[in-house]
């Protein structure tokens, strides 16, 4: 069977694309921190008494 061939205006865009719809004075700066970074400030928020809510 040969491949579809689909439209560029059917092809899905970048989802996390940076916008241009922040709020004023915020800038998106990507990978802004490092994966090290990351985990460690996951690891962090994971000892946090987080709580279900309504």
């Amino acid at each position: 069977m040969p491949p579809l061939k689909t439209s560029a205006a059917a092809r899905q865009g970048d989802l996390f694309a940076a916008t241009d719809d922040l709020p004023e004075g915020f800038h998106y700066q990507p990978e802004l921190i490092t994966p090290d970074e990351e985990a460690a400030l996951a690891s962090q928020l994971a000892t946090l008494p987080f709580q279900a809510f309504d």
